[in-house]
């Protein structure tokens, strides 16, 4: 079962992230990734779900990328209560009228290969 939100304690933002980034990076045949600047030194209050957040994003962005070597671009912005990340990818994208659908548990595109529980779990954690 999936305890979401217990056990908040501060984590090393910088540490999560450039973690998950470096384990894209190691299979450099698939995909690149770039970082807008840098990730700041900052800590969150998040369990230890975060990384799993950040992994299914930036694998999400190279399993459904129609590329042969995806681009994903990596980029953080900081205010004085929260930290907002944000992981484009130069995939197919996803239609207008399916946007709202994605983050469904089991929805997938008719082409994927995917468990259709990816976005869903990323949108539960968060």
């Amino acid at each position: 079962l999936l305890q979401v939100g217990t056990d908040q304690t501060p984590v090393d933002l910088r540490t999560e992230l450039t973690e998950q980034i470096e384990q894209i990076r190691s299979d450099k045949d698939r995909a690149t990734v770039t970082v807008d600047e840098t990730i700041p030194d900052v800590t969150v209050l998040a369990d230890d779900l975060l990384e799993a957040v950040f992994r299914n994003l930036l694998t999400n962005a190279v399993v459904h990328n129609d590329k042969e070597v995806a681009e994903i671009t990596v980029s953080t912005d900081v205010s004085d209560e929260t930290v907002r990340v944000s992981i484009a990818d130069d995939g197919p994208g996803i239609a207008d009228d399916h946007k709202a659908q994605i983050f469904q548990e089991g929805e997938k595109g008719l082409e994927s290969g995917g468990t259709g529980i990816g976005l869903y779990l990323v949108e539960t954690l968060v």
